[in-house]
């Protein structure tokens, strides 16, 4: 949907906005990111900053796997994706094995999407509970425009913007970067 995210601290003040601004709020399946690495290789090498390989479980037990790499915007990041297939968590990880990459991290997410129209275009913004990362907010814009609008219309300062996914994120409550 988006070319910019960023994510910030939750805030009951601002769920609270969310909700009185949101169009439309729907509960999405509950989802497990499992995280891979080159085998042999340390995250200073492979840098989930900038990359990372993810197995993504669904609640139904069906996956996919990409490559996810992160290009930083003026405001945010986007990811750029290479899919490598979707099937069933343990062909995937056959294939992770195969193609000679080695699992370093996992994280649960459970995420209410919230559809909100800025700037006559639709936003859409997650609150996120993810073990063990915590609970956040991001919003998926369109366009930049929209991205600054709706971080105004919450009151997002400079100081609490996080432009990192989640997976640089799991691997800083890790402590492994």
């Amino acid at each position: 949907m988006s070319d910019y995210s960023i994510r910030f601290p939750t805030t009951k003040e601002r769920l609270e906005k969310i909700e009185v601004i949101t169009e439309s709020k729907k509960l999405l399946p509950k989802i497990t990111d499992l995280m891979y690495k080159p085998k042999g290789k340390g995250l200073d090498e492979y840098d989930p900053k900038l990359i990372c390989m993810r197995l993504r479980v669904f609640e139904d037990q069906s996956a996919t796997l990409v490559e996810l790499r992160v290009i930083k915007k003026d405001v945010g990041y986007t990811d750029e994706r290479t899919d490598y297939g979707k099937g069933t968590k343990e062909e995937l990880e056959v294939k992770l094995e195969d193609m000679g990459y080695e699992f370093w991290g996992g994280m649960e997410t459970t995420s209410w999407e919230y559809i909100i129209e800025v700037n006559r275009e639709k936003v859409m913004v997650l609150y996120q509970e993810n073990k063990p990362v915590g609970n956040l907010i991001k919003i998926e814009a369109p366009s930049y425009e929209s991205l600054v609008k709706i971080m105004e219309i919450l009151e997002i300062t400079d100081e609490e913007k996080i432009e990192r996914n989640m997976v640089a994120l799991l691997a800083e409550k890790l402590e492994m970067t």
